[in-house]
C-alpha cells in the first residue's frame, strides 16, 4: 500500500482538477483507497492519494508527474483503514454516475 501525495495546482478550479483526476482513474479501472487533503507546502494545496496496489501508485505518479507528487509507503493506521479523526475521505464519482 502506498501514499502519493500531490499538490493541486494553483492555476486550477478544484473542481475541473478533480475531473482531470476522475477521467484517469475511470480510464485505468483504479480508485484509490482514500484521497484525503493532507495541507498546504508554502501557497499549494496537498492530497494524499492512498492506493492498495502499488503499481498503481507508481502509474499514477508517473501520470501527473506535473503536479509534483511524492511516493512513500502507507502508515500502519492507513493500512488497517483508519483514518485520522480530522481526515474526511473525498469520493470522487465516477463519470457515469454524473
Amino acid at each position: 500500500m502506498m501514499v502519493v501525495e500531490i499538490e493541486k495546482p494553483a492555476n486550477m478550479m478544484l473542481a475541473e482538477w478533480f475531473n482531470e483526476l476522475r477521467s484517469w482513474f475511470d480510464e485505468h479501472n483504479c480508485e484509490p483507497t482514500s484521497f484525503l487533503p493532507s495541507g498546504r507546502v508554502i501557497d499549494k494545496v496537498v492530497f494524499d492519494a492512498t492506493f492498495a496496489q502499488n503499481t498503481q501508485a507508481l502509474l499514477f505518479a508517473s501520470k501527473f508527474a506535473r503536479y509534483a507528487p511524492a511516493i512513500r509507503r502507507a502508515t500502519s493506521s492507513k493500512r488497517a483503514g483508519i483514518l485520522p479523526d480530522w481526515g474526511v475521505s473525498l469520493k470522487l464519482k465516477p463519470h457515469s454516475a454524473r
